[in-house]
């Protein structure tokens, strides 16, 4: 595995970066825009369509896949969808971020289960001593004390649900990749195709309501949408690169324990962030991404564990 390094590895820290920004967008912009979990998820689905405007226009080209392959790829994408589905639920039904974060990072053990059980993946065991301090540093890093509280039960009954979606489409998705070895952007055009897909069945369900959605989004002022599409965008573009890690890593495994990384780029972004209010004279709002690093000792140190163990993922 000596080329890791040069070849998967960055690519799979831009999509945690991504997603960190769009988590810290969410503080002060995108969270007025929400009112539940359909419109995040219908919102987030209709992005995915974007690589399909430009093959038309002729900018990047399309060569149908075998079935099965189509077929693995259209259900990774469903489930990926659906899995914003039930985090966005837990976010809004339970308004914990943080407990709701620590959750989401189960994917990090769930993946290899279902790995091992879809496709028999075995990996070394120093791989795994890497995966279970992946899984420690970033659950030490995104609980902000109390983890074991009353409602840990309530919002593991939704996040069930999303964690283990996540990690089957992680898993179908690299078997996709693995079967039409070279052709990731075939492959990625109908998982978008499935996230889309599963995002319109959605949206049929409840016709009315999807049209009122979309008159109050249209309802919105320019420079709030300009923010609100960019924040999408940078999700959008998260996930390119996270299918690509999933296309170019040894196993989706090592993909789930690098993206557990989210709550550490949070904490970076949002000190940035603060800082830059500060300067600006904006205090209030300074003060709340300010707020994302306390207890920085400790976050140190679970940051330096999740370091230690993707060490041991790319040894």
């Amino acid at each position: 595995m000596g080329d890791i390094w040069v070849v998967w590895l960055p690519i799979a820290f831009v999509a945690p970066c991504q997603w960190a920004l769009v988590s810290v967008l969410d503080l002060y912009f995108v969270r007025r825009a929400y009112q539940d979990e359909w419109d995040g998820t219908l919102i987030s689905g209709t992005f995915q369509l974007l690589p399909w405007v430009l093959v038309p226009l002729g900018l990047i080209n399309y060569t149908p896949l075998p079935m099965k392959t189509m077929a693995l790829a259209l259900a990774g994408g469903c489930m990926f969808l659906a899995s914003f589905f039930f985090y966005f639920r837990a976010l809004f039904r339970f308004a914990d971020a943080a407990l709701i974060q620590v959750l989401w990072n189960v994917a990090v053990l769930v993946v290899p289960l279902l790995a091992w059980i879809w496709s028999g993946e075995r990996l070394q065991s120093v791989h795994y001593l890497g995966i279970a301090l992946a899984f420690f540093g970033s659950t030490l890093l995104a609980a902000r004390g109390g983890l074991l509280r009353n409602g840990l039960l309530r919002v593991a009954g939704t996040m069930v649900w999303a964690v283990l979606l996540l990690s089957a489409s992680m898993v179908l998705q690299k078997d996709a990749y693995r079967l039409a070895s070279g052709r990731f952007l075939d492959v990625f055009l109908v998982f978008s195709l499935g996230v889309a897909g599963a995002a319109a069945v959605l949206a049929a369900l409840n016709p009315r309501a999807t049209a009122a959605r979309i008159r109050r989004f249209i309802g919105f002022k320019g420079k709030y949408i300009a923010l609100f599409v960019f924040a999408e965008s940078v999700s959008f573009a998260g996930t390119v690169f996270s299918q690509r890690a999933i296309d170019l890593s040894p196993s989706p495994s090592f993909v789930a324990a690098v993206e557990s990384s989210v709550p550490a780029f949070v904490m970076l972004q949002s000190l940035v962030i603060a800082f830059v209010l500060a300067r600006m004279g904006r205090e209030e709002a300074s003060k709340m991404f300010r707020n994302q690093i306390l207890g920085w000792r400790e976050k140190v140190i679970a940051i330096a564990t999740m370091s230690v163990g993707i060490y041991f993922i790319a040894a």
